[in-house]
């Protein structure tokens, strides 16, 4: 009787199997980390280059601008001009949805504001929408010659991922 000496047995197959499991268990959060890290890592660049943008406009104008197109600054096409709904309605601002994943706030209200990235992976088209369901939010703070730049990150509803991106980042991740 001919015996084929090279096939796997049932036990050497679950062996690998459970051997993979295990892997994808162990990688799948990095991975996701890696991929949001990421994202927000290029809202990082375009939320520093407004601040930026700000301040030098505060130097010419004595007041930070309340509509990013009087910036000398582009917005991606990525993010869209969405209806602006801030939390002080003296404010002046403006708000965009950049991708699947981002508010973007532009916040002036009696000569201080802030930029601000919010991480919204269920819903951005709306800040009532993105308000309760955001994960990360970071201020970049205008106070004229003095701009933070978005060294706090504040974590909502204590998501693990949340707190291990702005780890990543180097930025402190402030509980909420």
């Amino acid at each position: 009787m001919y015996k084929n000496k090279y096939a796997f047995t049932l036990v050497e197959l679950l062996v690998v199997v459970l051997i993979i499991g295990i892997l994808a268990v162990v990688a799948l959060p990095q991975y996701q980390t890696a991929v949001v890290k990421a994202r927000v890592g290029s809202m990082l660049s375009l939320a520093g280059s407004i601040a930026s943008a700000q301040e030098v406009y505060y130097l010419a104008h004595g007041r930070y601008a309340g509509k990013v197109s009087e910036l000398d600054i582009d917005i991606p096409s990525e993010c869209s001009h969405i209806a602006y709904a801030p939390y002080d309605t003296t404010a002046d601002g403006e708000m965009f949805s950049c991708g699947k994943y981002f508010l973007l706030d532009n916040y002036v209200a009696e000569g201080v504001g802030s930029v601000n990235i919010n991480y919204c992976p269920d819903y951005n088209t709306s800040w009532e929408e993105c308000s309760d369901t955001r994960e990360i939010h970071i201020p970049f703070r205008l106070n004229h010659n003095t701009t933070s730049s978005g060294r706090m990150c504040v974590v909502y509803h204590n998501s693990k991922l949340a707190r291990s991106v702005c780890s990543n980042l180097g930025l402190t991740p402030k509980r909420i």
